[in-house]
C-alpha cells in the first residue's frame, strides 16, 4: 500500500510505487541535464528528478514550509505531501542552478 500526503515525507516514489500514474508537473532542460517535478494524484505528493544526477548537487524538492534533498549525484528526491501548485523542484549544477514549480522555471548562473 502506498503513502498518502505527508505520510509520504523523504519517501522513495518508485519503492512505494507512486511513481505509476505519476504526473511531470514541469520540466526544464538546460546543457545536457533535464530537472522535472512530478506529482503522484495515487499518493497526493511531489518530488523532483534530475537526469543525469551525475555531476548534480543539493537536488531539493520543497514547499513554502517544507523540504527534502537528495544527496549529490542522487537522480530525485523523496517525497513532499503537496499539491503540485505548491511545490518547487531545484538543483545545482557546475556554474548554474535551474530550478521549476508548477508556472514557472529559472536558470541561474553562478
Amino acid at each position: 500500500m502506498p503513502c498518502r500526503g505527508d505520510g509520504c515525507r523523504g519517501r522513495d516514489p518508485y519503492r512505494l510505487g507512486c511513481d505509476r500514474g505519476g504526473v511531470p508537473v514541469h520540466a526544464l532542460s538546460a546543457g545536457h541535464h533535464t530537472l522535472t517535478l512530478w506529482y503522484s494524484p495515487l499518493c497526493r505528493a511531489v518530488w523532483a528528478e534530475v537526469v543525469p544526477g551525475a555531476g548534480t548537487s543539493r537536488l531539493t524538492v520543497s514547499t513554502d514550509s517544507r523540504a527534502t534533498s537528495a544527496p549529490a549525484g542522487e537522480a530525485r528526491t523523496g517525497m513532499l505531501g503537496a499539491t503540485p501548485g505548491r511545490a518547487r523542484g531545484s538543483v545545482n549544477l557546475p556554474g548554474r542552478q535551474l530550478g521549476v514549480g508548477a508556472r514557472t522555471s529559472w536558470v541561474v548562473d553562478q
